[in-house]
């Protein structure tokens, strides 16, 4: 006979959201269990991106990409603060050409429509008095960009879910999900065992449009995904903030990112893909990209510096960067009574990881 655990909520997949989502819950005294079918946490997009908190810029006004991109930036430095978690407000400057100056002005009407703080526009002169290896002949300065060490930050996440009560099950795969006077999830290992919940939050990243699918949902917004490569530099680090180009339809360009070492990488670019594979793809060609992209903001460039260092994939719902949006949504219909959906959770999830707890707890 399998075991049976009773608990108010749980909450479907183990990266950064999952962890807020659990982790504010259990914060406010709800009975929580966490299910990640990975051997650890964070196995996915969580560890595969550029671990920027970001401004809320960019985001398409009254979405929830810009409101909880803007809360959530506000929460993270805050919570890096009193947790002692490495983080640099290093600043970014979106760079572009002499035909760009006027979407360059639009991208600050559109960032102060977010209530984004700390943007200034930049002529070519001061842009070399502060970056003077960057070739611009205008900028964006955002001053509330910044780095963290989402490790750390993953890390006492699980802390304090396991310090107010919840509970973390690692390699844990889901088998069969009913709703019968609450949510009965049976999970297959050598000792199966079966789950009662009141909540069942759908958290799981890359396969949270799967998911949804299974379950019988049939209008929700289709997924697509996105596999974006990255390069490391191997030389010293010629820029003191992240240097960004003009974003295109596909995401934020092949930008410069350094990390909390001061270590100097580029990337993602994005091309669409069928499958999860994190294998790069054709990587002498992507190369050459890389190096024609970079050099037109980093003319002094040396491309034998540059070596393969990892990809990410990230789930879209829209066609374009500007117009896809979170989905997050408790499904109010009969059949799937007290569920909550997260799905197309890209960028800029990982700085609105702590808005979308405190969105997805009021929800319930």
């Amino acid at each position: 006979m399998k075991e049976v655990i009773s608990t108010e909520c749980v909450v479907i997949g183990g990266g950064i959201i999952g962890l807020a989502i659990a982790s504010e819950l259990a914060r406010n005294g709800k009975k929580i269990i966490l299910l990640e079918k990975e051997d650890y946490l964070c196995q996915h997009t969580s560890s595969r991106n550029s671990e920027v908190i970001h401004s809320g810029i960019y985001y398409k006004p009254d979405s929830l990409k810009a409101s909880l991109c803007k809360e959530g930036n506000e929460l993270l430095y805050q919570y890096c603060n009193e947790k002692g978690i490495r983080h640099n407000p290093i600043g970014k400057m979106i760079i572009g050409d002499e035909n760009s100056e006027e979407y360059l002005q639009q991208l600050i009407n559109n960032g102060k429509r977010n209530n984004v703080k700390g943007l200034n526009f930049l002529t070519e002169k001061t842009i070399n008095k502060y970056e003077p290896n960057v070739s611009a002949k205008f900028a964006v300065l955002s001053n509330t960009t910044g780095i963290i060490d989402s490790h750390e930050f993953s890390l006492s996440l699980e802390n304090e879910i396991e310090q107010a009560g919840g509970y973390i099950s690692k390699r844990s795969v889901i088998g069969d999900i009913k709703n019968s006077d609450g949510w009965e999830i049976t999970i297959k290992d050598d000792h199966p065992f079966l789950i009662k919940s009141e909540i069942l939050i759908n958290a799981s990243g890359l396969n949270s449009y799967e998911f949804a699918k299974n379950l019988g949902l049939k209008d929700i917004p289709t997924a697509r995904f996105f596999i974006g490569h990255y390069f490391k530099y191997h030389g010293q680090n010629p820029f003191s903030r992240l240097i960004y180009p003009v974003p295109d339809d596909s995401g934020l360009g092949i930008h410069s990112t350094s990390d909390l070492d001061g270590n100097l990488r580029f990337g993602p670019d994005a091309e669409e893909i069928s499958e999860i594979n994190y294998d790069f793809i054709d990587e002498a060609r992507r190369k050459k990209i890389f190096t024609s992209s970079i050099r037109k903001y980093f003319p002094n460039l040396r491309s034998e510096k540059l070596q393969p260092d990892y990809t990410g994939i990230r789930i879209r719902l829209g066609k374009t960067h500007y117009e896809s949006d979170f989905y997050i949504k408790r499904e109010i219909r009969s059949g799937f009574d007290n569920l909550i959906n997260l799905i197309g959770i890209e960028s800029p999830g990982l700085t609105a990881s702590l808005a979308i707890g405190k969105y997805v707890s009021k929800l319930i």
